[in-house]
């Protein structure tokens, strides 16, 4: 466990879920960052962040094993997707991706031929667009999920 300094404690801390714990990780970090969300917004983050905690679900398969598409590449199958729900479903791959890789491993990304400004915009964007998409229930649905996630993206990472 971290402190409110970034000192790692001995202490073992014991949770009912990986859901809970992400949960109430992101409720201090908000807080400690003065970053206020919606609770649907919250609630979204958690379920990312649960979902992508599992490396199955983060990577792709690939011929060459399981790997991480560059968002750039991701982006590029947006544009060109055959129909409005692939290009949301890519979208919002990019952008949970782009969310997931810059909070979590920012510093890995210092050593990467792109930086957390370019997960920050990609992702961004990505989220800005399925905003302002109005077309599928489901898109309508999250629509100021989305929203609040492009505005507040760069927070969010920090």
């Amino acid at each position: 466990m971290v402190d409110e300094v970034g000192h790692y404690s001995e202490e073992l801390v014991t949770i009912s879920s990986l859901e809970a714990y992400f949960h109430d990780s992101m409720d201090a970090a908000l807080a400690t960052n003065r970053v206020a969300l919606d609770d649907h917004t919250t609630h979204y983050v958690v379920n990312l962040l649960t979902l992508y905690s599992r490396s199955d679900a983060l990577y792709e398969r690939t011929e060459d094993g399981y790997q991480l598409r560059p968002l750039a590449a991701m982006f590029a199958d947006a544009v060109s997707a055959s129909s409005d729900t692939e290009r949301q479903q890519i979208l919002k791959r990019v952008g949970d991706v782009a969310l997931f890789v810059a909070g979590f491993f920012p510093a890995g990304l210092e050593r990467a031929a792109v930086d957390v400004d370019y997960y920050v915009y990609m992702g961004g964007g990505a989220y800005h667009s399925l905003a302002l998409d109005s077309r599928g229930a489901r898109v309508r649905a999250l629509a100021a999920v989305f929203d609040e996630l492009a505005a507040k993206f760069q927070d969010l990472v920090d």
